[in-house]
């Protein structure tokens, strides 16, 4: 089962929001081209706001993966024009349940 990673983005002041969207559609296809990523989608949040919804196998993305120098690029290209306000990851109930026996 996927995990779930939610992140929502917001354009800096003065930034361009056309290059906003570029850079955010160059992500979502950038990480699909990552092992492991099932699916990344954006979507807008509003006119200031992009919201990422990317589905990828546990350590696939997210804390302690390791995507490729052009995913990273277009991560960078983003964070340049843009800052992160939110980011989730989101598991199945199996793997919270299996991440909550382990604890037992």
């Amino acid at each position: 089962m996927d995990n779930i990673f939610v992140s929502k983005w917001r354009v800096n002041q003065g930034s361009d929001r056309e290059t906003f969207g570029e850079r955010a559609l160059t992500l979502c296809r950038q990480a699909k081209s990552e092992s492991g990523v099932s699916d990344a989608r954006f979507f807008w949040c509003d006119a200031n706001t992009i919201g990422f919804l990317i589905e990828a196998s546990p350590g696939h993305w997210g804390p302690g993966s390791s995507p490729s120098g052009s995913t990273n690029k277009a991560i960078f290209d983003l964070a340049n024009i843009s800052q992160v306000i939110s980011d989730e990851t989101w598991m199945s109930a199996k793997q919270g349940q299996n991440n909550y026996d382990s604890a037992q």
